[in-house]
């Protein structure tokens, strides 16, 4: 018999791991609550019996195991030494008081994919096409790692604009002015392409002008009122030669977060979105797309834990890929606008993108607002601001 989400902890013990259990718990519909990097709470729920405690990574290993930088925990035990030990075998069932899980790797991409295959095994979701076994367990080693903190956070609550939603408007922002122009307007989010897909790693790079960076730079320079939201797009392609879906996602995730953690901004996207329109081949299954998504998030995450990955896709890719299963954002494309309406729905999406609107806009704008999206975006055929809403 198998556990249930609520009977797992995923304990990481440094900021990239963290990021790893992050993206494992997405990946598996794991509540994030689930997720911990304080080490005071992993030892009691290990010491509980009651909680299936993952040891996410080789920090948190030592910390379990030897407590080899000597926090304070509820026992009051002295560096080097702790009640508990490891299991490196799989389980769907609870461990006796004092035992955890090991999930360390060799190093952290096989950390994400032990954790991964052991937290699936115990749900029992495994990963289709991650093998009949996880990768090896490393043994936790009696020294403090450099990286690990006793309390590792999450900066969940990101500086976005605190937008209440609506709909906004996709274009190419060339200019400062382009996009001072649309806030002015009231458009209720702004939204452009940052990158294009290139058919090797990282799979994407960055456009030149870069509409993104404009955006940035408007909302920062945005006084008094409301602040719109902010959807920054990047086309990703697909794997190239050895490379797998998860890792070029992880490469496309972490080059994408890295050049919008530069722009140094005063508000960072509301989402971070993949838009699976580059080269080489796209996945044909729903597990190429899971791990392609989650490569993603672990990527992304892996620069910055505030930022939001999400996805694009049309309404016959959400429903192929069964992509509601996701535990993503997602943004469904919708064409024509008028008369239309979406004939996908799921839980994890947020919102639609309408093509194309005309002006005067307010009947589209009414028309994509009834469909149901928080965040919605229109786009007019030139890729401009045509008229304001």
């Amino acid at each position: 018999m198998s556990l249930s989400p609520n009977q797992l902890l995923l304990y990481a013990a440094d900021s990239v791991d963290y990021a790893s259990a992050l993206a494992v718990a997405a990946l598996l519909n794991l509540p994030a609550s689930q997720v911990t990097g304080d080490f005071a709470q992993a030892w009691a729920a290990c010491a509980s019996g009651q909680t299936l405690v993952v040891a996410v990574g080789g920090p948190a290993n030592a910390a379990l195991y030897y407590n080899p930088c000597g926090w304070p925990n509820p026992a009051n035990s002295p560096a080097g030494s702790t009640p508990f030990s490891a299991v490196d075998a799989p389980t769907q069932a609870l461990l006796a008081a004092n035992l955890y899980l090991n999930g360390a790797g060799s190093d952290r991409t096989q950390t994400f994919y032990r954790t991964a295959w052991l937290v699936g095994y115990a749900l029992a979701t495994p990963i289709p096409g991650w093998g009949v076994s996880p990768p090896p367990a490393v043994a936790p080693q009696n020294q403090c790692p450099p990286s690990a903190r006793p309390s590792v956070g999450c900066p969940c609550h990101a500086p976005t604009p605190q937008s209440a939603g609506g709909v906004g408007v996709y274009a190419s922002f060339p200019t400062l002015a382009a996009a001072q122009a649309a806030i002015a307007e009231g458009w209720a989010g702004l939204a452009t392409t940052a990158g294009l897909g290139i058919p090797q790693p990282p799979y994407t790079t960055v456009l030149t002008p870069n509409g993104d960076a404009v955006i940035a730079q408007a909302l920062a320079q945005t006084s008094g009122g409301k602040v719109p939201f902010w959807i920054s797009f990047w086309t990703v392609s697909g794997p190239a030669g050895s490379d797998s879906f998860f890792s070029a996602g992880l490469s496309a995730g972490s080059y994408a977060a890295a050049q919008v953690k530069a722009y140094s901004s005063v508000y960072l996207p509301n989402f971070v979105v993949l838009d699976p329109e580059g080269y080489n081949a796209l996945p044909q299954t729903p597990q190429e797309w899971n791990q392609w998504l989650m490569g993603w998030a672990e990527g992304i995450y892996s620069v910055d834990l505030r930022l939001q990955p999400a996805f694009y896709v049309n309404q016959s890719q959400y429903q192929s890929g069964q992509l509601g299963q996701v535990a993503l954002p997602a943004l469904v494309a919708l064409s024509p606008i008028e008369g239309n309406a979406p004939f996908v729905s799921g839980p994890n999406i947020i919102g639609y993108h309408g093509f194309y609107a005309h002006c005067p806009v307010a009947q589209d704008l009414s028309t994509v607002l009834s469909w149901g999206g928080r965040y919605n975006l229109v786009q007019f055929q030139d890729s401009g601001v045509d008229c304001g809403p």
